[in-house]
């Protein structure tokens, strides 16, 4: 038995011991005062697959989506719409009801990311399928499934055209790290067959809250590991900040510019005013003819938000009314 000090091994309770460790035994007890490491309790169902600085990366690309998506979805739904990555957690596939409010009624879209083997998972709740949808219909943008019931297939088309529309931005924001194509594959209403399917396999999974004339409603972007596998040396954090400030205007130049061009803007042909009393107003009556300040061969005014940019004819095509730009007012 080795002796016990205060101090370090002698030379010969060190040769006892490597001659111990040699015959494959190992010493019946520790000295006192050795230290046992702590056990620590590790989940084997949900095993840690992404490291810190692959969180850390993909939070950075669900940011920018969520940017992106801010300014499509205001653009395509005519109102202000905010969109906010609130939460981001590595899981399990059995988990996937727990993410939105309502699953039962969630619709769960199935993204093609190619070149990306598998698919990934976007799943609207009830609430923001209702909020979008009646937006998109001209709506004021309010929650009006009151009560339990199944996503219609209207709901559920209209909704496909609000998905196309992000998927502009998810492509724009993973241009960071790979290049994409997200592609709308198909919808489904049954989460729990979806989930059966990826049983225990270890996902990705954002939860993104998305603000409607005051009005939110929650989505989650799910990333199954298989997906990401291919491009796990590329999910570096530092890759995405070490871009050149020019690349990074000319990005932000080319998303304005695909935003304003899909921006409804109102344009107004004045054809004439005409100047009357009060007295002359009240005596008008159908069948009364006002003669207007313009002569017929003069150009009329084209204004864009009530500003005159534009000269213009009247007259007709097929069967509407047409005008003709005659001249560009700068």
């Amino acid at each position: 038995m080795l002796q016990e000090h205060q101090g370090t091994l002698s030379q010969h309770e060190i040769d006892a011991l490597l001659s111990q460790v040699t015959q494959g035994s190992a010493p019946a007890s520790e000295p006192q005062g050795a230290r046992r490491g702590e056990a620590s309790r590790y989940d084997f169902r949900s095993p840690a697959r992404f490291s810190r600085e692959q969180m850390r990366t993909l939070r950075l690309v669900y940011e920018d989506f969520a940017r992106q998506c801010s300014s499509s979805l205001s653009v395509l739904l005519r109102s202000e719409v905010e969109v906010r990555l609130t939460h981001l957690e590595q899981s399990s596939g059995q988990s996937l009801s727990s993410m939105v409010g309502d699953a039962s009624s969630a619709i769960v879209n199935l993204i093609h990311m190619a070149p990306l083997p598998g698919r990934a998972l976007l799943i609207v709740e009830a609430d923001l399928v209702a909020i979008l949808v009646d937006r998109v219909l001209g709506g004021l943008g309010r929650p009006y499934i009151r009560r339990k019931r199944e996503i219609t297939d209207i709901e559920r088309s209209l909704m496909e055209e609000v998905i196309r529309h992000m998927n502009r931005g998810l492509r724009t924001a993973w241009s960071k790290v790979t290049e994409v194509e997200p592609e709308l594959e198909s919808s489904s209403l049954d989460l729990e067959i979806i989930q059966s399917a990826l049983g225990d396999e270890i996902v990705f999974a954002v939860l993104l809250e998305v603000l409607v004339n005051e009005v939110s409603g929650t989505m989650a972007f799910v990333l199954p590991l298989t997906l990401l596998q291919p491009i796990v040396g590329a999910l570096r954090p530092h890759l995405l900040v070490m871009q050149h400030p020019e690349q990074e205007v000319e990005e932000d130049g080319r998303s304005a510019a695909l935003t304003l061009e899909q921006a409804p803007v109102p344009v107004t042909v004045l054809l004439g005013t005409a100047d009357l009393t009060f007295g002359e107003l009240l005596d008008l009556s159908p069948g009364d003819v006002l003669c207007l300040n313009v002569s017929v061969n003069d150009d009329l005014p084209v204004t864009v938000n009530d500003v005159t940019k534009f000269r213009c004819r009247p007259g007709t095509r097929g069967k509407q009314l047409a005008v003709y730009i005659t001249d560009t007012v700068m």
